[in-house]
């Protein structure tokens, strides 16, 4: 389990959560999840057009 608490960066965060899938993948893991805890949290350090494209680019 890795927990990311400085969401302010949603770049950095988007990075990281493609290494650890890449990470994931080489173990021979084909799927992994992400869990947002709280949304609320990221717009108070996030615009909500850049929290939207966080998501969409999850998928």
């Amino acid at each position: 389990v890795t927990i990311f608490r400085n969401v302010k960066d949603l770049d950095k965060l988007m990075c990281s959560t493609i290494d650890l899938g890449r990470g994931f993948a080489g173990e021979g893991k084909i799927y992994f999840s992400i869990a947002v805890d709280s949304i609320s949290s990221m717009l108070r350090r996030a615009s909500v057009s850049s929290i939207s494209s966080f998501l969409s680019n999850l998928r």
